[in-house]
């Protein structure tokens, strides 16, 4: 009896990670916070600082799963609050998925907060200024680029250019760092997973007990 109720606890236990575990990012699961296109000017070398943007969640059921960088080899990419909080990192490499130009590393999700300006940056060798094109998830709103002076290393990026980013084409701004946007599950999706996992373990564990008399 023990044995098989320890089995319907490793069942929910493994149904639950199914439905809320995070796995690695692949290049078709991006979705991207800004969908750059159509390269105008760059790459050009910027050693050693970083380089991205702020952005506004517009909504609360958002989360970032995934950072990215500028392809062009290992950078490290970071999501701050707008006072410079650290909520997330991660490093990106060439071996990295690679959409929209950028290379792509999971992160534990970040649920957004609706109203709460963000920067993301990486610290980059490289970066783009001028796009043809470029679409903002409707999720977020761009609020202006960000950037850091050469040599100062991996840290939120605090300068901005007033009048540049993503208002006309050609859309301009130094472009290093990207979030990847998910939805998050209304909290009765999760409900509904539970009851349905629960339902789902209780009908094994059942038959086991009927086959067993």
């Amino acid at each position: 009896m023990r044995k098989t109720f320890g089995r319907l606890v490793l069942t929910l236990g493994l149904i639950g990670a199914i439905f809320v575990g995070a796995g690695n990012v692949s290049a078709g699961s991006i979705d991207p916070g800004v969908l750059f296109g159509g390269s105008v000017s760059g790459p050009y070398a910027y050693d050693n600082a970083t380089l991205g943007y702020e952005f506004t969640a517009n909504t609360s059921n958002v989360e970032v799963n995934a950072l990215g960088a500028l392809t062009g080899g290992t950078e490290q990419v970071g999501l701050w609050t707008e006072s410079g909080t650290l909520l997330a990192s991660a490093t990106v490499t060439p071996a990295d998925p690679v959409s929209n130009g950028f290379e792509w590393a999971s992160i534990t999700p970040v649920v957004l907060t609706a109203g709460q300006s963000y920067v993301v940056g990486a610290q980059s060798g490289t970066y783009e200024f001028s796009y043809s094109s470029a679409i903002v998830d409707p999720r977020i709103t761009y609020d202006q680029d960000r950037w850091n002076h050469v040599g100062t290393g991996f840290s939120i990026p605090n300068s901005s250019d007033v009048g540049q980013g993503l208002i006309s084409p050609p859309f301009t701004g130094f472009l290093g760092g990207n979030v990847s946007l998910s939805s998050v599950p209304e909290p009765s999706t999760f409900a509904l997973l539970g009851l349905g996992g629960l339902s789902f373990a209780i009908g094994v564990y059942r038959r086991r007990c009927m086959a067993a008399v």
